[in-house]
């Protein structure tokens, strides 16, 4: 199910595009259960070698029919009668394989059998760990029903309540012509309107993750789910405050519901079970190469009882075959990052930093003997729907060792399970997001750079320690970066006994940020702290600048991309001087520092015609931070990549020294204030000043 399409159908279409989702899904859970054959004897044989054969085909069978008992994955068409089968099922083939294994004894192949025994007694502890977790799985994918039946029925009421309660009136909120006495009502209709359309499309992101069982899927209804809920959240606040007699009295409650079962499930119920989900199949895969490594030491007792060659090969090691992406020549990574839309900047950016990194790689034979490759970046527009394509694709393809360089929180969001559940690495996203530092689900991700947290703390401390600002306004995209930046303002100004005086959003890849900037406008904000993207904040500052009498403090974090909104701002015909962005990264023009001067070399020698900017430096470390993990591990698996930053403490580069450790995915923190200059360049500043 499409949840993005399902979104976009408006408010009317809620009930049908929930129905269906839970038809779906009920539909594909009737799968029958398996069922044992019964076991026969092997009758009295005289020969010797004659018993051993015999016995290598019983065990066999048993082994397959073991393994076939836990080979799928749980789900709500198993009842407790056929959970009870397959147990009686297992029961029977264990003891007809125990029973073939001990009828070898003395028979002239003790060594043989005892390899077969030790990967038997494997399959049997892991078969049994399995359908003895499975009743837990279940009962985890069961325990939505409820509520999904609940927020379906809710669906329905909140239709009907919407319907009655907006105006069939539609009022344009971003005119500069609004001078209506009955603003009031014109604002609690477009809240209305608004309420009405974002809780069906919260309502059904969160039952089709209550009703999912893939995490991979998870991150790109949470995304989606996020936007929704904070703009339901908006309105919520809005009609609370100014409710009027046209707003039916189940709204408030009915939306407050949709918004606390979404925060408990992501927060951490979901979480519970999509875990439970992972270790299952995990074990599932487990007991596949147990069964592949049995099944061919069964085959060498059987060619050594006929004097036949062995199994050409060799006995299939404990880990998979190979590493998905490596050659005895080679190492090749993913991208998947905006390279068109209003973000192509960032993306193409990042791409150009890495490849910088790694040709200056290769230029010095590569890391052991191998070199390294960046597989043409997959362009994903700044869209979590095609992030989460973009990386299936390369993961599906098997020739991609990691992936590097991923651009933004809601992309991120998307693809970052993905590579999880592939146990591929996620190299230095261009993201401050919480969720990559924080979720232990999530260790293959190899942060580079400080949080959003991290940036908005710097802000708020400059603001009210050197201007004694005490009203901060706050733009921000409306999704999980911008949420999750303007969370991390929040708790910035609770540690100082203050809360935000406005905060507004605007739509991901838009610059309709006029009906944001005047209800910012309303607040007289001393400071705006914006968490958007480089086009639709220099379109804010403009509109601010122009609406209000003394102009704020203009602040925004790394990912607004500095040089594109310097140019952004002139194109604008406004000067940025002023202006202030947090960095993540040295200045790339600070030839004081030594990864600064490798970083120009490394650039001028890929792409003498490149400039030097904030947007490659970062893809540049990306890059050194791959590197680094690569060099450390001369038999190169993914498993030793992560290790090394989960081990590491510290990793130097250059001049830079990161720090990582077990609880530590994020090497920097280091944060660096600067203020755009009346040239369009950026310099560092230790103290605010007022416009």
């Amino acid at each position: 199910m499409n949840a993005t399409s399902t979104a976009s159908r408006g408010r009317l279409g809620v009930i049908a595009a929930l129905g269906v989702a839970l038809a779906l899904t009920i539909g594909g859970l009737s799968m029958g259960s398996l069922s044992a054959q019964d076991t026969v004897d092997t009758g009295d044989v005289a020969n010797n070698d004659a018993e051993v054969l015999a016995a290598t085909l019983w065990i066999t069978r048993h082994a397959s029919e073991l393994a076939a008992v836990a080979s799928t994955t749980s789900h709500l068409g198993m009842t407790r009668d056929s959970l009870a089968e397959a147990a009686r099922e297992a029961a029977v083939h264990r003891a007809g394989l125990y029973r073939q294994l001990d009828s070898l004894a003395g028979k002239g192949y003790d060594e043989q059998v005892g390899r077969i025994r030790v990967q038997a007694d494997r399959l049997v502890a892991n078969t049994s760990q399995i359908t003895a977790g499975r009743p837990r799985v279940l009962a985890a994918l069961g325990q939505n029903a409820e509520t999904v039946a609940e927020l379906i029925s809710l669906a329905r009421v909140m239709a009907v309540a919407g319907n009655e309660s907006a105006d069939e009136h539609f009022y344009d909120l971003t005119s500069d012509e609004i001078r209506w006495s009955l603003r009031n009502d014109m604002f609690r209709y477009a809240h209305m309107e608004g309420l009405a359309a974002d809780i069906g499309a919260a309502g059904t992101f969160l039952v089709t993750s209550l009703l999912g069982a893939d995490p991979s899927y998870i991150g790109l209804t949470e995304e989606s789910y996020v936007a929704a809920s904070d703009r339901l959240q908006s309105n919520l606040e809005f009609l609370t405050a100014n409710h009027g007699r046209v707003l039916d009295p189940r709204i408030v409650p009915g939306a407050r519901r949709i918004l606390e079962t979404g925060q408990r499930e992501f927060s951490g119920v979901l979480e519970q079970r999509l875990n439970l989900v992972a270790g299952e199949r995990d074990l599932i895969e487990e007991n596949d190469a147990i069964l592949h490594r049995l099944l061919f030491e069964v085959d060498s007792l059987a060619a050594a009882v006929l004097g036949t060659p062995a199994p050409t090969g060799s006995m299939p090691p404990e880990e998979a075959v190979g590493v998905p992406g490596v050659t005895d020549t080679a190492i090749h990574f993913g991208q998947s990052a905006a390279l068109s839309g209003p973000s192509a900047v960032l993306g193409q950016g990042m791409e150009l930093g890495i490849r910088a990194a790694f040709a200056e790689a290769n230029r010095g034979g590569g890391v052991h003997g191998r070199s390294l490759t960046l597989l043409p970046t997959q362009d994903d527009g700044y869209d979590a729907q095609r992030a989460f394509v973009n990386t299936q694709r390369l993961l599906e393809s098997g020739n991609v060792f990691g992936l590097i360089g991923a651009v933004g929180t809601p992309t991120s969001k998307t693809s970052a399970p993905l590579a999880r559940a592939d146990g591929a690495p996620f190299i230095a996203p261009f993201t401050g997001a919480r969720f990559l530092r924080e979720a232990p689900e999530l260790s293959n991700a190899i942060n580079f750079r400080a949080s959003y947290h991290q940036e908005t703390e710097q802000m708020v401390e400059r603001l009210t320690k050197d201007l004694n600002v005490r009203r901060v306004a706050v733009l921000y995209q409306n999704d999980t970066y911008g949420v999750d930046g303007l969370e991390g303002v929040r708790q910035a100004l609770d540690r100082r006994g203050l809360e935000p005086v406005a905060a507004e959003f605007y739509r991901r890849n838009t610059t309709a940020i006029r009906r944001a900037s005047f209800h910012i406008s309303e607040a007289r904000p001393e400071a705006v702290i914006i968490i958007g993207a480089h086009k639709p904040a220099a379109a804010a500052i403009e509109l601010l600048r122009d609406r209000l009498e003394q102009d704020p403090v203009f602040m925004a974090v790394s990912f607004v991309g500095t040089e594109a909104l310097a140019a952004e701002l002139g194109r604008l015909g406004e000067s940025g001087a002023g202006v202030y962005v947090t960095q993540v990264t040295p200045l790339p023009d600070d030839t004081t520092r030594q990864v600064v001067r490798e970083y120009q070399a490394a650039l001028s020698a890929f792409n003498p015609d490149a400039d030097p900017g904030f947007i490659s430096l970062e893809g540049y470390l990306a890059g050194r931070v791959a590197i680094e993990g690569l060099r450390a591990c001369p038999d190169l698996t993914r498993e030793c990549f992560v290790d090394v930053f989960q081990q590491a403490g510290t990793v130097r580069i250059g001049d830079i020294t990161l720090s990582y450790g077990p609880a530590d995915n994020q090497g920097s923190d280091e944060v660096i204030l600067t203020r755009l200059e009346e040239d369009g360049s950026y310099r560092p500043t230790s103290r605010l000043t007022r416009p």
